[in-house]
């Protein structure tokens, strides 16, 4: 199996914002519970459509550190809205987040332009 590490690189981590793109609540509320006990600052996505949305508002202001995108989200899902926001030249890290973990999945997500595969549960 491939693995990669990605580190989000800031002087400290109290103002690392990460934005969670995630469409179930149990997850969005322990895998933000993770970050916060570690000092960081989440925003939360219910999907790929919001997630674009969000970077955009935020880029100007120091946008976030990281994405932790969930690959299967209604409205857009995690591929198309990684490929969205490499094409317009954002280049914050993106993880891929899913409970799929097979070889194909990786692949695709590193094609769209995520920086690493993390599989659910975290």
């Amino acid at each position: 199996s491939t693995s990669q590490t990605c580190q989000v690189e800031q002087s400290s981590p109290q103002t690392s914002k990460v934005l969670l793109v995630e469409d179930n609540l149990i997850c969005q509320r322990v895998t933000s519970k993770m970050l916060v006990r570690n000092n960081y600052s989440v925003d939360i996505a219910n999907n790929g459509k919001e997630a674009i949305d969000m970077v955009e508002e935020t880029i100007n202001m120091g946008g976030y550190s990281c994405i932790l995108m969930d690959i299967i989200t209604p409205v857009m899902n995690g591929y198309e809205a990684t490929k969205l926001l490499r094409e317009r030249g954002v280049d914050i890290p993106i993880l891929a987040l899913t409970a799929n973990s097979f070889n194909s999945d990786f692949k695709k997500a590193i094609d769209v332009g995520m920086d690493a595969f993390l599989t659910k549960p975290i």
